[in-house]
């Protein structure tokens, strides 16, 4: 009689960008943005917006921490807002407001915007990787449970 316990826990972002990724915190990144100007991140959060420009899609989004495998652990917390610059279409349809989001990218600018009235400055990411969440994802959450039961076998 043997007992097979499998529990997916592997990283949403890629071991080979994983390897590269600063450990620095967001706060520090937003507030000192030319010190870590060309290291790659990786954040996440709720999406507000995607837009379309010419040459690339532009995602704005809360920053939420993340859990250890990326993915976002409470909605609560945020330390700001950051952009998403990609070269794919990213459909605002489906990137739309209320998504959770996972980024892996570099920190290649930042861009003066406003969050209401007032004036913000966004870290803006140019993004190797970005993975959306499913709808009511929550991040990883273990509940435990306990079958019993009787087999038969020849």
């Amino acid at each position: 009689m043997g007992c097979l316990f499998i529990v997916s826990c592997a990283p949403i972002v890629s071991k080979e960008v994983r390897a590269r990724a600063s450990d620095a915190p967001f706060r520090e990144a937003v507030r000192n943005p030319d010190r870590y100007r060309g290291m790659t991140f990786i954040w996440g959060g709720a999406i507000v917006q995607t837009k379309q420009a010419d040459s690339a899609s532009l995602m704005e989004v809360v920053q939420n921490p993340l859990t250890g495998r990326g993915a976002v652990a409470d909605r609560d917390v945020s330390y700001g807002r950051f952009l998403v610059r990609s070269q794919k279409l990213l459909d605002p349809l489906i990137y739309r407001a209320g998504r959770l989001v996972t980024v892996a990218g570099e920190l290649v600018d930042t861009r003066r915007g406003k969050i209401g009235e007032g004036e913000y400055l966004y870290p803006v990411l140019s993004a190797d990787e970005i993975h959306l969440l499913g709808e009511d994802y929550g991040g990883y959450r273990f509940m435990p449970s306990i079958f019993l039961g009787i087999g038969i076998t020849d």
